[in-house]
């Protein structure tokens, strides 16, 4: 076991991941919903999510963190195969209901393994080298599948046109879905697979690691960030898609969706790796750096609330998920720092649940905001909700931390 097959097993689920990104609204639109129902399905995934999300994570800590992300990908091929025979809001719901479900089971368990397998071999100091590792190498895999799932969509019609439009994107997600399983089964071997890792219940395990989480304020006053990110991501996530193809207003110019979203995977990835670089140089400085990034990426989703043109919006899109990406690794680094190998599954699993209920208020909020109102309008109040959490943060930290920083 080593870092080129974790690797190789995280390019080949990112690039599922990625072939669904530029066309996951519209691939649901097309199925049958209307853009009201649009946020529903988004908030069940969020609402699956948050009820699964903290009990899969503390599953992986007692049963194995291989077995969990198995379970991931078995539940994210059923979704996707009912997407692929679905045509309307119930079943569309199910699906959702099964993605989400392969969500929260996915979050932590595969991260854990790898941040314990770098701890173990480099000592607690590579930290950082692991969160660039699982960071660079998502973006990467997602990027390269942004790129080709907004290809494949106009292959599919020109070629295929028995097919639904985005049909093709769905059955290759699953394809590499299945490649990223065999590799994990053959090649991932985790000591004491599939067996209680100590003598203890998941209820006894969940209130402990709750436990520690509580009386930590470090990682309390991340996760207000967490969850206000989760907010803004969400609605940002939701109707990016709509919003630029209102801009275009040309559907020859629909291609771009892909370049698009491959560009802003390629923008996180260099926010990834110059903070990698950087990270000599902020050593001590971990909160200033985290604060600024999470300020930054205000500041560009203000911004791109007032965009009306292709150009300025591309531009505000990469700039917000370049600072996203270079954010991500030093919450990483400030959380992992903080949490023992035990509980590592169970408290990432609890900062992804954190984030889905910032997603989950999002989705119920845009349903509302967007009946009423604007796309720019939704963004420039997500923009509102993450700055006031940002400097709520800054205070956690500041007075944690109570040295310079």
């Amino acid at each position: 076991m080593n870092a080129k097959i974790f690797s190789i097993i995280m390019l080949l689920n990112s690039f599922s991941t990625g072939l669904i990104v530029p066309i996951l609204s519209l691939l649901l639109l097309d199925k049958g919903i209307t853009l009201s129902q649009l946020a529903i399905i988004i908030g069940i995934y969020s609402l699956t999510t948050i009820v699964i999300e903290l009990p899969s994570g503390v599953f992986a800590d007692l049963y194995g963190r291989k077995l969990t992300f198995l379970l991931s990908l078995i539940l994210t091929v059923i979704s996707f195969s009912i997407i692929l025979f679905s045509n309307g809001f119930i079943g569309l719901a199910v699906a959702i209901f099964f993605y989400g479900s392969g969500r929260a089971f996915s979050s932590g368990a595969m991260d854990a393994l790898i941040m314990d397998w770098y701890v173990l071999t480099f000592g607690k100091e590579s930290i950082h080298k692991a969160s660039v590792l699982i960071s660079v190498t998502e973006c990467i895999g997602l990027a390269a599948g942004a790129i080709i799932g907004g290809l494949l969509p106009n292959l599919s019609h020109n070629n295929f046109p028995e097919m639904g439009k985005y049909d093709l994107n769905v059955i290759i997600k699953i394809i590499f879905i299945i490649l990223a399983g065999v590799f994990t089964l053959l090649f991932i071997h985790e000591a004491n697979d599939g067996e209680p890792k100590e003598k203890t219940t998941l209820s006894l395990h969940l209130r402990s690691s709750a436990a520690f989480v509580k009386e930590n304020k470090t990682i309390l006053s991340v996760f207000i960030s967490i969850a206000a990110t989760g907010f803004a991501f969400s609605t940002l996530e939701i109707y990016w898609q709509p919003r630029f193809q209102l801009i275009l207003n040309n559907s020859s110019l629909m291609w771009l969706l892909g370049i698009l979203a491959f560009l802003y995977f390629a923008s996180a990835m260099c926010g990834n790796m110059v903070i990698g670089r950087l990270f000599s140089k902020i050593v001590g400085k971990y909160n200033t750096a985290y604060i600024v990034a999470k300020t930054m990426i205000t500041v560009c989703l203000f911004t791109l609330a007032l965009q009306s043109s292709a150009a300025g919006f591309i531009g505000m899109y990469v700039l917000i998920y370049f600072f996203f990406g270079a954010a991500n690794v030093i919450e990483s680094v400030i959380l992992n720092e903080q949490i023992p190998s035990e509980k590592r599954a169970s408290i990432l699993s609890l900062n992804s649940l954190v984030a889905q209920a910032g997603s989950l208020m999002a989705s119920a909020t845009g349903s509302i905001v967007i009946y009423y109102s604007t796309i720019p309008v939704l963004w420039g109040l997500s923009a509102t909700v993450l700055l006031l959490a940002t400097g709520a943060t800054a205070l956690g930290l500041y007075r944690k931390s109570k040295v310079p920083v």
